[in-house]
């Protein structure tokens, strides 16, 4: 009969052991699926908003592309401006030049 007592009395533990550590899963659970929302919430917004800042760029649009200076010597000095217009959503930013 002691024997059984002793059973009972493990069982019993054995069963808040287990209960206890299923509602503490359950809670942590929970709290891992409403960090997960919160998560999801963000890369949503981030998702919904990259289309405008990945595609916002500058575009450089020039009047004429090239320029005929005719018959040019060594001792003649030329100019001639090329006109533009930034036709993009970002700056643009000329950071370099280079002669043809």
């Amino acid at each position: 009969m002691d024997k059984n007592i002793h059973k009972i009395i493990n069982f019993k533990y054995t069963m808040e052991s287990k209960n206890k550590f299923f509602r503490n899963m359950s809670i942590i659970l929970i709290a891992f699926l409403r960090v997960t929302r919160i998560i999801a919430f963000f890369v949503l917004i981030t998702l919904v908003q990259l289309p405008s800042i990945s595609f916002a760029e500058p575009n450089i649009i020039f009047d004429e592309e090239s320029h005929d200076f005719g018959i040019v010597t060594k001792k003649d000095i030329i100019e001639y401006a090329f006109e533009f217009e930034n036709k993009g959503d970002e700056e643009l930013i000329i950071n370099q030049i280079v002669p043809s």
